[in-house]
């Protein structure tokens, strides 16, 4: 049997590392999954540790360093959504993209939305399970603490698989059980801390106030790429919504496709476009403007078709008669159109196989 000073020290072990400690829900047989999460802690050691930072979300920014730039762009939104850096603090939004992530094959995606779930209350436990049983599956560390202490003691919880993996993976105001529930039963009657809960769940990831928290040399390459789009005769928000999807800004990015710099750029297309050196932030911001300016004439203005070929090729769309049916470049377009202030074109039709 593990006492209760073994727990705390996990408690404060995970906490440190970001863990939201769905362990503490059975370890040991001390309480019952549905007893909750800020229960345990309080009734392990009141005075120890505060429940509000533990169940409230991570603690630290996710290890996102290994990541392909899209899916670490995704993961640094998330954060900066459940930190509240540019922006107001909002679980909801942080949990639909650390889920776009994990759907994309993140193990810390996966981890970090079970991190908010097994916070938000029991009804969630099921879904945060789901997400911390495929994180541990994918090598997460720190799921596979969470899951190795409810094995150890023979604890269940049934999982219940994410709406936001399962169907829309923008449906982030469809991942808490509870708010469902409110949804369904109070929603003529809400009161103040419901409506909230309820604005939140609509919410979109506020990219002009993210713009504004960067640090100085950040900052420098998004207003590069604002000044250069106009000279392009690109939209300039649209153009700050693909650099922030394609690397957030990072010169140095690389991903598994062999794409580089700022806006993302393949050897193939940089050649087109007469850029020397992929990661100099001026010569990557040039090129991708450029192909987004060819890309704009050659759709004729379509945007949605531009930014799908940006990310899949024009030959893609071409070939599709419009949006390509693959579900990366689905959730691309729409990740932008949204990030653009353009979400009213965010559902346009699939082009058939």
């Amino acid at each position: 049997m593990v006492d209760r000073q073994t727990v705390l020290k996990t408690v404060m072990q995970h906490a440190a590392s970001g863990a939201l400690l769905l362990a503490c829900v059975c370890t040991a047989g001390l309480v019952r999954a549905e007893d909750g999460i800020a229960t345990v802690v309080a009734s392990i050691h009141p005075a120890s540790i505060s429940v509000a930072a533990v169940s409230s979300g991570a603690l630290e920014a996710p290890q996102a360093d290994l990541e392909p730039p899209r899916i670490r762009s995704l993961l640094e939104h998330g954060w900066a959504a459940e930190s509240g850096q540019g922006q107001k603090r909002n679980r909801h939004l942080a949990a639909g993209l650390y889920c776009q992530a994990a759907r994309l094959g993140s193990a810390e995606g996966h981890y970090r939305a079970g991190n908010i779930l097994a916070a938000a209350g029991d009804a969630n436990l099921g879904r945060a399970m789901s997400f911390y049983t495929t994180a541990g599956q994918l090598g997460h560390e720190g799921a596979a603490v969470v899951l190795e202490k409810i094995l150890a003691t023979g604890g269940e919880i049934r999982q219940v698989v994410p709406e936001c993996l399962s169907g829309d993976p923008f449906g982030h105001a469809l991942i808490f059980a509870e708010d469902l529930e409110d949804a369904r039963q109070k929603l003529a009657a809400m009161q103040k801390k419901e409506e909230q809960d309820l604005e939140d769940a609509l919410a979109v990831f506020d990219l002009d106030a993210y713009l504004r928290s960067f640090k100085p040399e950040k900052a420098r390459i998004a207003s590069l790429v604002a000044q250069y789009a106009s000279d392009f005769g690109i939209e300039p928000r649209l153009a700050l919504a693909i650099a922030s999807v394609e690397s957030n800004f990072d010169p140095a990015a690389v991903s598994p496709r062999n794409a580089h710099g700022v806006m993302q750029l393949i050897p193939d297309t940089a050649r087109r476009f007469n850029v020397k050196n992929l990661h100099d932030p001026v010569e990557s911001i040039r090129g991708g403007l450029a192909y987004l300016r060819w890309l704009t004439n050659y759709f004729a203005g379509d945007v949605v078709r531009v930014i799908a070929a940006y990310n899949a090729g024009e030959g893609a769309v071409d070939r599709y008669s419009g949006l390509p049916p693959y579900e990366e470049t689905r959730m691309y377009v729409r990740r932008v159109l949204d990030l653009a202030g353009l979400s009213r074109l965010a559902q346009p039709a699939v082009a058939k196989r």
